[in-house]
């Protein structure tokens, strides 16, 4: 939920997910394994709407099944949005 969030790797063990999102209890995951060839901009910096759809759509899978070993990824473009992610750290903390 935070704005600087990209998202977490992890899954099952010999099965990684890159989770994207969550729905109560489930939890919705891309594929990292499957790849989409790169796009480059028109002229006019449109990029081709078939470019943003997965072969693959989103699955779900239970937030019981998730293996604990996960990586979390961020990423602050300025100063202060590394301070303010931060502070929406530090609400996570202290209200738990």
């Amino acid at each position: 939920m935070m704005p600087q969030s990209l998202g977490v790797i992890g899954g099952k063990p010999n099965s990684a997910h890159y989770f994207i999102g969550y729905v109560g209890e489930e939890l919705i995951y891309l594929d990292p394994h499957t790849t989409q060839p790169a796009v480059e901009p028109s002229d006019s910096g449109c990029l081709p709407d078939e470019s943003f759809h997965c072969q693959h759509p989103p699955c779900r899978m239970s937030i019981a099944e998730l293996d604990p070993s996960i990586a979390v990824g961020f990423f602050c473009n300025t100063e202060a949005d590394f301070n303010d992610w931060c502070q929406q750290i530090k609400k996570v903390c202290v209200s738990r």
